[in-house]
């Protein structure tokens, strides 16, 4: 896994694994107000709990998976364009979402829990594949929305050359990597997680 993304479409068994809306999701949406405000909160639920972070955009968000929300609503998916993305009734909705999964947003001293968990694994982490993959699922565990994609490969890859080059000395001597593979591997930790 690396950072998580929509696909253009999504398939049927993940929509059905991902975008089925349970008995206390349909909780949350009582009292909400018109169709479309039903609609757009259930997406963006939806949407945050299969990304771990807030969509910065509501057009990213796969036709299918509107089509999908919208057919277990029993609503128009067209009412999703009358779903306005940061506005004050938003945010409200975003702070129930927060409560009822219990994520909170990423915070300054949060990167340092995150840090030391994968330093403490980087042995077992042998691609940059892997590094992105442990961080991700380190955020799950402990409750914490993923940072912005700019800011989490930023700490992935930091941690991964601190590991590789750590003051127990490098990568190489730790693993019996030759030197070529550790160069390999610090450098396509420039690339995209």
């Amino acid at each position: 896994m690396d950072y998580p993304k929509y696909k253009p479409h999504i398939s049927g068994e993940e929509l059905r694994e991902h975008f089925s809306l349970s008995f206390n999701d349909r909780e949350l949406l009582v009292g909400l107000g018109g169709e479309a405000a039903v609609l757009g909160f259930a997406i963006l639920l939806k949407s945050f709990q299969f990304l771990v972070y807030v969509p910065h955009d509501k057009a990213i968000i796969p036709q299918n998976v509107i089509e999908w929300i919208s057919t277990q609503l029993g609503v128009r998916e067209s009412l999703f364009r009358q779903y306005n993305w940061w506005d004050r009734s938003w945010n409200r909705h975003l702070a129930a979402i927060r409560k009822y999964t219990g994520f909170r947003p990423c915070q300054s001293d949060d990167y340092s829990k995150i840090s030391t968990s994968l330093l403490e694994h980087g042995n077992e982490l042998p691609t940059r594949k892997k590094w992105c993959e442990a961080a991700a699922e380190r955020f799950r565990e402990i409750r914490i929305e993923l940072p912005v994609e700019k800011k989490f490969r930023r700490l992935v890859n930091s941690r991964a050359i601190r590991f590789s080059f750590g003051s127990r000395g490098c990568i190489a001597q730790k693993s019996s990597l030759s030197r070529h593979n550790m160069i390999s591997f610090v450098l396509s930790l420039s690339r995209a997680c």
